[in-house]
């Protein structure tokens, strides 16, 4: 499961009271595994409220090499699967690339090696 930030306050007496963020930002534990991979990868992410998300992977020269989604996403936990393939279908060279999620206002951005 996916989890929002927590934090722990020591109270006078020596009790701990947990605070649960309710309200955690649109992109939250974005998880991205196997991580080195060879034939696919999952990534998955969090929705806070329905939004428009894009989702693209970047060579480490910065060329876009696939849009994995630009649609509607609705609140909560989604997955997509990329299998290493450019928007023409052609498995990429064995590498660095980046992914770059936009999520509303939100972005957030990773490193994925293809081996």
């Amino acid at each position: 499961n996916l989890k929002y930030n927590s934090i722990y306050r020591l109270k006078e007496g020596g009790d701990i009271k947990m605070a649960v963020n309710n309200n955690p930002p649109q992109l939250q534990n974005t998880i991205v595994s196997p991580n080195p991979f060879s034939d696919k990868i999952t990534i998955t992410y969090n929705v806070n409220k329905t939004t428009n998300v894009l989702i693209d992977i970047y060579s480490i020269s910065g060329k876009k090499e696939k849009t994995l989604i630009n649609s509607t996403q609705t609140q909560g936990i989604h997955t997509i699967i990329w299998n290493g393939t450019n928007n023409n279908n052609q498995k990429l060279a064995k590498g660095l690339y980046f992914y770059k999620i936009i999520n509303g206002n939100n972005t957030q951005s990773g490193k994925i090696l293809l081996n």
